[in-house]
């Protein structure tokens, strides 16, 4: 689906035997469940990088 998406980042490690995800999120929540990152997916091949940080 082309425009512009909000991207959310997570870090969970996946259960054994399709268990629901363990773990504790290793990103600050403006990364996944409050995620302040956006970006345009266009026609043709996209690349998207985020550069993280773990302090505001």
């Amino acid at each position: 689906m082309l425009g512009q998406h909000k991207v959310m980042i997570r870090t969970e490690i996946p259960g054994e035997d399709a268990e629901p995800l363990i773990g504790k999120a290793r990103l600050p929540p403006r990364y996944h469940n409050r995620s302040e990152l956006t970006d345009d997916v266009v026609k043709g091949k996209n690349t998207i990088n985020f550069s993280l940080t773990l302090s505001k």
